[in-house]
């Protein structure tokens, strides 16, 4: 299913990545070598997720319903103590922002059980901000 739909609409199949795969992937287990084995899992298949989100078409309606569902997970892996894990997804957080409104509402609904993700995006929006860059489409650009 997810296959079909992915050859007819990126950001549908997206979704579908989203709403059933994602869940599985970042599942939590009282396992460390269950935890290992999905980190590899969302490992494999990050490249192409994030690949398929940045192919899709900045504000339409499939992109924001998959922002939404995203950021809940960038939410979370960007409060993790692995330094490349929440860095990218400090950056796939703000993507999410930058997408659709929505997702600042959410963030006012989760920032409290999320402190470390909050910290995080913040810091990265302030180091852009010194630095003199902006952030489009989950990749900084220096404005020249």
């Amino acid at each position: 299913m997810i296959v079909q739909a992915c050859q007819a609409d990126l950001a549908i199949g997206l979704y579908a990545w989203a709403h059933y795969l994602l869940p599985i992937v970042s599942s939590r287990s009282c396992n460390p070598q269950s935890r290992v084995k999905a980190t590899e899992r969302f490992e494999a298949i990050y490249p192409t997720l994030k690949e398929v989100t940045l192919a899709g078409s900045p504000g339409s309606k499939a992109l924001k319903q998959v922002s939404e569902k995203i950021f809940s997970f960038a939410a979370k892996a960007a409060g993790e103590s692995v330094s490349e894990l929440s860095g990218e997804a400090t950056n796939v957080f703000i993507w999410c922002l930058t997408q659709n409104v929505d997702c600042y509402k959410q963030w006012d609904k989760i920032y409290e059980d999320n402190l470390a993700a909050s910290v995080s995006v913040l810091k990265k929006l302030s180091d852009d901000a010194e630095l003199g860059t902006s952030f489009e489409y989950g990749k900084p650009k220096i404005p020249w």
